[in-house]
């Protein structure tokens, strides 16, 4: 979403095809495990890009093929896999940091659609479109995609995924500690330093500071956090207690010098952190 101009922001008409044609370049190397990480996508079409560029056909109606984008998911009545058939052999993962089901007040086109440029009316059809393609996926394929955490992420490509290419969604947070074995750094530290830009109550729906948030909580290890800033209140804090925080932004600070001098307040946060955890 970033790479686009505002005013190329159209979930409308943008389409996770390129991701798809990535994914076949990746199978046609010989690649069998793919390990897919969505967020701050600029789509919201339901992985049908991904899948017309892994040979999976769309058609209306009238028997009528359909460009993969998100404008066109309320029309789909039928989805062909043509040459996509040999995708079952591969080990296919999806990572996100958003539990948001595909469709519905908490889905894919009612929470992040506005962010990619869709007005009021536009998110009332593609969060429509998610719930028509969702009824296919469960007529022709048997998976119910509407309830499962994460199917909406990336403007449905958590649950499209999961059709198309019999993926398994993950906490992106929870996979990567687990392969880079954090459990036994956390053990063997007396305070672990995480960081966010903006610390809010979005945090805590899976996202990287509450990953390690709930390592630290496992362990029994003190947290420290330095961010941008923060909206948490008191009572939102016990949920990380006995965590310090630290934002950049403070009173008298502001957003521009926060910004343009990152790295000399983040150094000054952290060793106010260090100094603070040290006395405590």
């Amino acid at each position: 979403l970033q790479l686009l101009d505002k005013s190329e922001r159209n979930p409308m008409r943008t389409t996770s095809f390129g991701t798809g044609e990535l994914i076949l370049d990746a199978i046609n190397k010989g690649v069998n495990k793919i390990y897919l990480f969505v967020g701050g996508s600029a789509t919201n079409d339901a992985a049908i890009g991904i899948a017309s560029a892994l040979g999976y056909v769309f058609k209306d109606e009238n028997n009528k093929t359909l460009d993969p984008v998100g404008s066109n998911l309320i029309k789909i009545k039928s989805i062909y896999a043509g040459k996509a058939e040999s995708l079952t052999n591969i080990d296919f993962h999806v990572l996100t940091d958003v539990n948001n089901p595909f469709f519905g007040c908490n889905g894919a086109a009612r929470i992040f659609a506005s962010q990619k440029g869709a007005n009021s009316d536009e998110i009332t059809i593609l969060d429509d479109g998610l719930k028509n393609i969702s009824e296919i996926f469960k007529s022709k394929f048997g998976i119910d995609v509407s309830d499962i955490p994460g199917s909406g992420a990336a403007g449905g490509v958590g649950g499209g995924a999961m059709v198309f290419c019999s993926a398994k969604i993950k906490s992106g947070i929870d996979t990567i500690l687990d392969l880079l074995n954090i459990d036994n750094v956390i053990n063997e530290s007396d305070l672990v330093i995480t960081g966010e830009g903006f610390l809010d109550k979005q945090t805590f729906d899976g996202k990287v500071v509450m990953g390690v948030i709930n390592r630290c909580n496992l362990n029994k290890k003190p947290l420290g956090i330095v961010c941008g800033d923060t909206s948490l209140t008191e009572y939102d804090l016990l949920n990380i207690y006995p965590s310090i925080i630290k934002p950049i932004k403070m009173e008298g600070i502001s957003i521009e010098d926060s910004m343009q001098n990152a790295s000399t307040h983040l150094i000054k946060r952290a060793q106010e952190l260090i100094k603070e955890f040290c006395e405590s």
